[in-house]
């Protein structure tokens, strides 16, 4: 029998442990950036003025859902606040619709925002960029 490397008798093999390493990789079994204990959040939204491209001087009013599941900003005991961006939603996926009011400008909305589980079991942020025009 002529030499031959194990490779070339057993090329299936091969296969299966790239597979394997690639996939061990993503989910815990190799150590990976992705894979952290901190909670990610589904949804980030950063609200800016239409005209200036920056945040409004006054807060927001934020609500998030999924259409069983709401979160909101702010909650009933925190002071109203302008924030560079907010975040919701933690480590769940699933569809969403985020919907904005903030004084002095007109209301803004959109739907099907659909955040996705990643590697590690963590959600795959989207930012979603809400460009407020004045009322």
């Amino acid at each position: 029998m002529a030499w031959s490397r194990s490779s070339d008798r057993y090329p299936g093999y091969l296969a299966l442990a790239a597979v394997l390493l690639t996939f061990g990789a993503g989910c815990g079994v190799l150590p990976t950036g992705d894979c952290t204990s901190e909670g990610r959040p589904g949804i980030r939204v950063a609200i800016l003025d239409n005209a200036t491209r920056k945040p409004p001087t006054v807060g927001s009013h934020i609500r998030v859902s999924d259409g069983s599941r709401v979160e909101t900003y702010p909650l009933p005991d925190q002071p109203l606040i302008s924030h560079p961006y907010y975040q919701f939603m933690f480590e769940r996926a699933g569809h969403y619709s985020v919907t904005i009011r903030t004084d002095g400008y007109q209301d803004w909305s959109k739907s099907g925002i659909h955040v996705k589980t990643g590697g590690c079991n963590h959600v795959k942020t989207v930012d979603v960029i809400a460009f407020l025009s004045p009322r």
